[in-house]
């Protein structure tokens, strides 16, 4: 018996038929070669009765027993993806001492403090919207059914289909009507999208960029159903949704912070606004790419095994030391050709400043740096080259050294470093203390690094790259995340490690210290001059003004503000709609004709306390009077939040207004005094 298929209207069809009808309904939806591309199985597909048949062999025995029940009994309780949420019972209502407060403070936390953090606000849980992220097509088996009974879907808001195998696929659009699905899902206003990728990298990177640039609004409460039978990329993509460093931790961080962002703007103001002018990185190329070779130094455990080795060979190889690292190297008289950092804590401007006191050869290194560091860094180093960071609120606001940016430039220096190299003309790179993680946890890093930096809590146990447990944390699992990207995009990219660590997918594991293995790799090699390397890189001043960068970046903020107030207000409930108009205010790149690099500014700098605010409101949406309480704080909160930036851009002007040229007496303390 063929099982036969009742559409919302029309006359009954065969599976064949029902096939063939959303083919060609696919075929007018996403064109002829993206069907071809989703579909492109040669499997005969046959369902007779309840058994579904591919190739004639028998895959289910009951579909309606092994897919639906299953199914069903998840979409009543799914597993979450969650942020976590803040609240506060010691809330500041004086602008000036929370300014002062989050000038140059990690402390994420004071811009917490707000109205909408309060804990009547932050206890609550929306159970009115729920977004469900259906992993394998036979999920869609359950969810058919349920939309067709009257209510049962009332509290849905969004449905994604994800899928990578298009035999899967096949046999779930020889069951149901896809046409008549999404019809049904549009009338019930819940958004319908799906994602179809073999590939498990392209795969996760299309679910990341949908989730985290389309709909990260969803991120709220991602409740995620799959089929009991995953091939080995859903399993994969499953895993990484609930990984450490998965869909959740990697958005979190991309956010940025706000504090961060406003610091960041205050440093690079400075570093630009000063007479003197710095170089700005800028790509090259080398001449014989087989002879030269860059290392990339790490401060992980391993790098104390390998300075012997180092201090043999370092005159053969140009060497990049990330961060802390270089205290390592110079300590061991092996002087580094760049120094490369990215951090704009100040703890790293004390560090540095002690450190050259110690060792006066670290200012002839020349230093490769975020133009959003400590503007008390630059004057240490005789050479200065700024690169810009992609996702940061200084990056857009002095659009004009564009050409600078690297292509993750984090979350580490190590990052930084690599890419540095990249971009420099090396292809073929050698990683030591590259670990991301320690096989003791009470030796998280080189003893002779700088000490005085981030602590590492290794609590994450993971395989290493010699097939043993390594212990790591989220935060280097997101550095191993981001080298495996670059080095995927940039494929001529050749990396290398000795040392264990962390697994890294795009790099080979050897031993350098073996003496037969580094014979052959020292073999040939010969260092490249670095004044050769930087003879792209551009001197240049600034082409605006400071102050006018500054004075047009507060008018783009206070239009921000006012918009998302306005939008935020015009609402009368939660819904789809709702959730993609507020991706304009949340998306890092420039959206329509009509915006200005300082709007993309001044929504960089808002978007991480925004998104927190929205997620508590979305979380006070299941009546409409609470959602009207929550809209009420939110636009308060918005407006704190714009006083208190507000409040350290003026004090920073007006530090400019009667500082030298140069800026050298530049400090946080003066800043601070200023703000009143």
């Amino acid at each position: 018996m063929v099982i036969m298929l009742k559409a919302m209207s029309g006359p009954s069809l065969s599976n064949e038929q029902i096939y063939i009808k959303n083919y060609s309904w696919l075929t007018k939806a996403l064109g002829e070669g993206e069907c071809r591309r989703i579909l492109n199985s040669e499997s005969e597909i046959r369902v007779d009765d309840e058994k579904i048949y591919v190739s004639g062999k028998r895959v289910y025995e009951n579909f309606r027993k092994e897919i639906i029940l299953p199914a069903t009994q998840q979409i009543l309780n799914p597993r979450n993806v969650r942020y976590a949420k803040y609240s506060s019972n010691e809330q500041s209502n004086d602008l000036n001492n929370i300014a002062r407060s989050i000038f140059y403070s990690e402390n994420e936390d004071l811009l917490k403090t707000i109205t909408l953090s309060d804990k009547s606000f932050v206890l609550k849980e929306n159970q009115c919207n729920l977004n469900y992220t259906c992993v394998g097509s036979m999920t869609l088996l359950a969810l058919d059914e349920l939309i067709k009974v009257p209510g049962a879907v009332d509290n849905i808001n969004t449905l994604t289909l994800i899928e990578s195998d298009t035999e899967n696929l096949k046999i779930l659009l020889n069951i149901i009507d896809i046409e008549v699905f999404i019809n049904m899902c549009a009338e019930s206003q819940i958004g319908f999208h799906m994602i179809v990728e073999r590939e498990k990298d392209i795969l996760i990177e299309k679910v990341f960029k949908y989730y985290t640039e389309v709909m990260p609004c969803q991120l709220f409460r991602l409740s995620v159903i799959k089929e009991e039978r995953l091939n080995p990329t859903l399993i994969a993509l499953d895993s990484w949704i609930f990984s450490e460093s998965g869909i959740g931790y990697r958005y979190f961080m991309s956010l940025g912070f706000t504090t961060d962002e406003i610091n960041s703007i205050v440093n690079g103001s400075i570093n630009y606004g000063r007479k003197s002018t710095y170089k700005h990185l800028r790509g090259g190329s080398i001449d014989d790419n087989k002879a030269s070779e860059a290392i990339v130094v790490g401060s992980g455990p391993s790098l104390d095994k390998h300075i012997d080795w180092l201090v043999k060979n370092c005159n053969k190889f140009t060497i990049f030391a990330s961060g802390s690292s270089v205290k390592a190297l110079l300590k061991n008289s092996i002087l580094c050709d760049f120094l490369v950092i990215n951090e704009r804590d100040e703890i790293v401007y004390d560090t540095l400043k002690e450190f050259n006191n110690e060792y006066s050869k670290l200012s002839e290194i020349p230093l490769i740096c975020s133009d959003t560091v400590d503007p008390r860094i630059p004057p240490l180093f005789n050479q200065v080259i700024f690169f810009q960071r992609p996702k940061s609120s200084l990056c857009t606001l002095y659009s004009e050294y564009s050409y600078s940016i690297l292509a993750s430039s984090g979350p580490e220096a190590v990052n930084c470093s690599l890419e540095t190299a990249y971009i420099l003309g090396f292809k073929n790179i050698l990683m030591l203390g590259c670990d991301f993680g320690a096989t003791e946890r009470a030796y998280p890093r080189s003893k002779d690094a700088l000490k005085d930096v981030a602590s590492r809590e290794l609590n994450l146990p993971v395989m290493g790259n010699y097939g043993r447990t390594v212990f790591s944390q989220p935060s280097l699992l997101m550095v191993r995340d981001s080298i495996d990207s670059f080095a995927t995009v940039f494929s001529d990219l050749k990396l290398t490690r000795s040392g264990e660590g962390v697994v890294l997918n795009k790099c080979k594991t050897i031993d350098i210290l073996n003496k037969g293995i580094s014979k052959n790799y020292v073999t040939g090699k010969q260092k490249v001059n670095s004044e050769v390397l930087l003879r792209h890189c551009i001197t240049k001043n600034n082409t605006r003004d400071t102050k006018e960068k500054l004075s047009e970046y507060k008018m783009a903020l206070t239009n921000y503000c006012e918009n998302i107030i306005s939008t935020v207000g015009a609402e009368v409930n939660w819904n789809i709609a709702f959730e993609r108009t507020l991706t304009r205010y949340l998306c890092d790149s420039v959206k329509g004709e009509n915006e200005t690099f300082y709007d993309l500014t001044a929504r960089r700098t808002m978007r991480y306390c925004v998104y927190h605010m929205l997620h508590t409101m979305f979380d006070n949406a299941n009546s409409s009077e609470e959602f009207k309480n929550a809209k009420k704080e939110f636009a308060g909160s918005i407006k704190q939040i714009e006083g208190i930036i507000l409040i350290i851009l003026k004090a920073v002007e007006k530090y400019m207004e009667h500082s030298e040229p140069e800026m050298n007496d530049w400090s946080p303390k003066i800043i601070k005094k200023l703000m009143v």
